[in-house]
């Protein structure tokens, strides 16, 4: 039971993190959107053979 809570913990500081890491991502957005315009990215996974 201990290392549940442990995970839990863990899971919530993630989550925080993260919220607060998109929130200041969508307000530099906002500021710097006339400057910043946008773009599109097409990636495609390749394999490395060894």
């Amino acid at each position: 039971m201990l290392n549940d809570e442990f995970l839990l913990e863990d899971s919530w500081k993630s989550a925080q993190i993260e919220d607060e890491t998109l929130d200041y991502h969508n307000k530099l957005m906002v500021k710097f959107a006339e400057q910043l315009g946008y773009r599109v990215i097409k990636a495609k996974k390749v394999m490395l053979v060894n």
